[in-house]
């Protein structure tokens, strides 16, 4: 994440792992690969409407992350979105 500390956080993850195996709890690694704060549901409550062109137009969007946090695609398939665009036409 950005302006994380790597070295922190796998300091403050042990140092948590040790206390709750200490009090006879049990701990579970779980990996970071995706910043809730900017999942598809999170976004379009905070947003709106303005989350889906959020969504769609970050240059660090892959599709396969989208759809695992939960987006629902208008169109399943790039030929199908491709049609989609040829049909309206360019905006005037």
């Amino acid at each position: 994440f950005q302006g994380a500390d790597p070295d922190a956080f796998e300091h403050w993850r042990d140092t948590w792992r040790v206390r709750a195996e200490d009090a006879g709890r049990q701990w579970r690694d779980v990996p970071l690969e995706v910043s809730f704060r900017s999942t598809a549901p999170v976004l379009r409550l905070v947003m709106g409407k303005l989350a889906e062109e959020l969504l769609l137009s970050s240059q660090r969007m892959e599709p396969a992350v989208l759809s695992e946090a939960g987006f629902e695609w208008q169109h399943p398939s790039l030929a199908e979105a491709a049609a989609w665009v040829a049909e309206r036409g360019p905006k005037a």
